[in-house]
């Protein structure tokens, strides 16, 4: 793009303006889930904000299930992060928080919207 100022771009520097910017976001979303190996019930207790007695309870009552969200390994319990990570994006408890960042999530992308909107009347 050779122009300084945003409202002489093009149509399609504008677009390309707009992909460059969707390919940061989803860039900046991909690095926010740590890399994190759960190891023990413990440390999955400590990132659902339960007790430990919470995780005992929901692998024996199959809130946590075995084969997606743990295995079996050498008599110890092996937690899979993904699903560990997908079952806390999901489950009910602490929804609250969810629908906070649902919600600031919400009020950025109306913001977004609206610079699109004065850039379009530009």
């Amino acid at each position: 793009m050779k122009s300084e100022n945003i409202k002489d771009l093009s149509e399609a520097d504008t677009k390309q303006l707009l992909l460059f910017l969707i390919q940061e976001v989803q860039s900046i979303k991909d690095t926010q889930v740590p890399k994190v190996i759960f190891s023990t019930v413990k440390s999955v207790a400590d990132f659902l904000e339960v007790s430990r007695s919470t995780v005992d309870r929901y692998i024996k009552d199959n809130t946590l299930i075995e084969g997606i969200h743990y295995i079996h390994e050498n008599n110890k319990i092996k937690f899979i992060p993904e699903s560990i990570f997908e079952f806390k994006r999901t489950w009910n408890k602490g929804s609250h928080k969810r629908e906070q960042i649902t919600s600031s999530i919400t009020n950025v992308g109306a913001s977004f919207d609206n610079f699109l909107t004065k850039l379009k009347a530009s």
